[in-house]
């Protein structure tokens, strides 16, 4: 990127998955994103005393001269296994975007850190939160700016050990080093729940991570997608027959690998609580290590 001066990268994990619907996730993510770091030219605007605003009725700013998503970030963490805000202000809201169709019922959500889990119990179920974010853990994908790519390859070759890249994308977007060594504050946004997860194919678990080891001959069933609705790894048929779908296309022929729970009378059950996945001691163990280890911006 930096060599090449390219604008901007989307940077996907080789077992990375999304929903088929993506071009408009990213639309709503855009405005979001412009909302939260371009300069605002609206006087008033609608916002709760817990700073929250919602995405139908978000402030207007000064249009963007180099991205969609704005022009004054550095990295957009679109696919991540749990993420914290910053301390919430009036310059620092949380956006939220009810009644979102991509988004799972909470029962599927599951995430190492969890605040996802805390924030929706104040919101109905399908709810997709916008917010500048300070920690996070995993890195299904990432979008980076030339900015971002700038300020990235200085702090992990000048300003610390390498580590795995979640590792440093968490120290970067928390300012562990920039601000303190006099640079300057990082601006990382994201959305919960992830837009991007883990696929994990039916057969041999051993093929999951490299990381979280599973015993020999472990076998899965069936194919996951974590909290990804219409998968597009598990709707590549109905994709080759169909394209990608727009806003008003029929989605009856695609596969809903998140259906939302029902009781036994077939009646949709509202209301369902996240819970944290259970991603194994040792994951647990390096998040809470991360997390005390980090000293940007306040946790929210």
């Amino acid at each position: 990127m930096v060599q090449h001066n390219i604008n901007s990268a989307l940077i996907l994990e080789d077992d990375a998955d999304f929903d088929v619907r993506l071009h408009m996730e990213l639309d709503a993510f855009a405005s979001a994103s412009r909302s939260l770091v371009q300069p605002r030219t609206a006087a008033t605007y609608a916002m709760s005393e817990t700073f929250e605003i919602p995405l139908n009725n978000l402030p207007e700013t000064a249009p963007p001269t180099t991205s969609p998503y704005g022009d004054n970030w550095d990295i957009l963490w679109l696919g991540h296994c749990g993420a914290n805000a910053r301390r919430r202000s009036a310059s620092q809201p949380i956006i939220y975007s009810y009644n979102d169709s991509t988004v799972s019922d909470p029962s599927y959500i599951h995430t190492v850190l969890g605040m996802y889990n805390g924030l929706i119990n104040h919101h109905p179920p399908h709810t997709r939160l916008y917010d500048l974010t300070n920690t996070g853990i995993c890195s299904q994908a990432i979008a980076v700016s030339l900015r971002g790519a700038k300020r990235l390859l200085h702090e992990a070759s000048m300003e610390r050990r390498m580590e795995a890249m979640d590792y440093v994308l968490n120290d970067f977007c928390g300012n562990k080093y920039s601000v303190v060594n006099g640079g300057d504050n990082h601006v990382c946004i994201t959305t919960q729940p992830s837009m991007f997860t883990q696929f994990k194919a039916a057969g041999d678990m051993a093929k999951d991570s490299n990381i979280n080891k599973v015993p020999a001959g472990k076998i899965r069933e069936k194919a996951t997608s974590a909290h990804t609705k219409l998968s597009a790894r598990m709707n590549l048929p109905e994709l080759f027959r169909v394209g990608v779908p727009d806003k008003n296309a029929d989605l009856s022929g695609f596969y809903d690998a998140a259906p939302d729970p029902v009781d036994e009378d077939g009646v949709e059950v509202e209301g369902t609580t996240g819970a944290l996945h259970d991603a194994g001691e040792e994951l647990e163990k390096e998040a809470a290590v991360m997390l005390a280890d980090s000293k940007g911006g306040d946790d929210d």
